[in-house]
């Protein structure tokens, strides 16, 4: 039996079983282990004194009504799962070395996606701050305070690098203020993960002609894999002439495409 809670511990423990609620939602599959689980969530609500109500279910007390209960404001901002990735081979046919680099805070090699009707995607977290609204309920989205610096890929002549776009976009939206983790009055901004529509999309990234930047002309040097690439050691910073690539894939139906880059 549930211990009678005192009033001051009632809005913290609404809270707690909100939460738990919400993510038991999220990835709901009736099996017996989720069962108990979401039993368990329902008497946590009983002792937190909390009711439930949804017109459309007369009875919010058992555990398989409790999922139809819950409100479903706050999980139709849920991210979408990746489905199809497509596969970006950065091929390199010129006679001269390139370098590949990222051009924000995340650490990863740029990668411009153009949706069918023309207009640049955000896709990922492409300045280190770009949280998603599932992300955004579980936690503050506290910003780094460091900006990490881009990796450096070198690809010799001949040779090729993968990259990869996860088929999915971010959609910007507004959430209602009591779906987020922190405290707020107004529904706010937040991007949604969705997965891509189908259709063509561009996918475009950069490669620069030098490298430098490195205290040691060693740093600027990596040894080929068998693919005709290396990551510099992350000291070096891209120079030069730069050039743009792109490719079109007609998403989901294809999951591979290739850059070129020659001369």
């Amino acid at each position: 039996m549930w211990p009678k809670l005192a009033q001051d511990d009632e809005m913290n423990c609404k809270s707690a079983w909100w939460r738990v609620g919400m993510t038991v939602a999220k990835s709901f599959t009736m099996t017996k282990t989720n069962k108990t689980f979401i039993a368990a969530v329902s008497l946590l609500a009983v002792a937190c004194g909390t009711t439930i109500t949804d017109p459309t279910v007369s009875d919010c007390s058992s555990a398989e009504a409790a999922p139809s209960c819950w409100d479903p404001s706050c999980g139709d901002y849920a991210d979408e799962a990746p489905t199809d990735a497509v596969t970006v081979t950065v091929r390199n046919t010129s006679s001269e070395t390139i370098y590949l680099s990222g051009e924000d805070c995340t650490g990863d090699i740029a990668l411009d996606v153009t949706d069918p009707d023309g207009d640049a995607r955000t896709w990922r977290d492409d300045d280190g701050c770009t949280f998603t609204c599932a992300e955004l309920q579980e936690n503050d989205g506290v910003c780094p305070a460091i900006c990490q610096q881009p990796p450096v890929v070198m690809i010799a002549p001949g040779g090729q690098y993968e990259l990869s776009w996860s088929g999915v976009l971010f959609e910007s939206t507004e959430m209602p203020a009591a779906c987020f983790f922190g405290d707020g009055t107004d529904a706010m901004a937040c991007h949604q993960q969705l997965v891509g529509a189908a259709g063509d999309y561009t996918l475009s990234t950069r490669a620069w002609s030098s490298v430098s930047g490195c205290g040691d002309p060693s740093e600027c040097e990596c040894t080929p894999d068998l693919d005709g690439a290396c990551q510099l050691d992350p000291f070096g910073v891209v120079s030069g002439d730069a050039k743009t690539g792109s490719a079109t894939v007609s998403y989901p139906s294809e999951t591979a495409v290739e850059i070129i880059f020659a001369d």
